[in-house]
């Protein structure tokens, strides 16, 4: 329908905030001369080594700590069962606050992960562990709800496939080279 299409095209004229911007027609190499799609590699490459630099080590880390292996296996299962409803719920959010705010919440609930897990090193207590779960899982694996929105918004057009997939390039970069940094460290300083 005519009358459709045309409301919801200018509904979302009216949310477009850099009108020069949004009229570029976005291929990847265009792209790539932008510092906004350079922020947003640079970004993505820090978020999955931040992420994977923990999570790859964390149940041995929890095991070092007192906990048993079951216990350390049962709490990284626990935080990918609480990143489904955190991933939804962060979603949703982002569709109606922005994907900045979400972005904030989920660098935020890493950082709370982080922090309960050096607090866990002192006090391995059962509580701290639910809630480095709850936050890591629900909080942290929210900031994944963004990816694909955050460059959809920024470079839509016929190539957001390239240019996504060569942003998810960065990231995935992160996410190996954040485990082998903690590696390196663990070896070296054998914590």
């Amino acid at each position: 329908d005519t009358n459709n299409a045309e409301a919801a095209a200018a509904a979302r004229r009216a949310y477009i905030v850099d009108a020069d911007w949004a009229a570029v027609e976005w291929t990847l190499a265009r792209a790539m001369r932008t510092g906004r799609f350079w922020w947003i590699a640079i970004g993505y490459f820090c978020a999955l080594f931040a992420w994977y630099l923990v999570q790859v080590h964390q149940t041995q880390y929890l095991v070092e700590t007192g906990f048993t292996a079951t216990e350390a296996a049962w709490a990284l299962g626990w935080v990918s069962l609480a990143g489904v409803p955190g991933q939804i719920a962060l979603g949703q959010l982002s569709d109606r606050l922005g994907r900045e705010l979400v972005w904030t919440i989920g660098n935020l609930g890493f950082l709370l992960t982080y922090a309960a897990l050096l607090a866990l090193s002192g006090n391995p207590s059962m509580s701290l562990l639910v809630f480095m779960v709850l936050v890591q899982g629900a909080l942290g694996y929210g900031v994944t709800s963004v990816f694909g929105a955050i460059p959809a918004e920024i470079f839509e057009g016929p190539s957001y496939g390239s240019i996504f997939g060569t942003l998810m390039v960065a990231a995935i970069g992160g996410g190996a080279v954040g485990p082998w940094v903690a590696g390196l460290i663990h070896d070296r300083t054998g914590s």
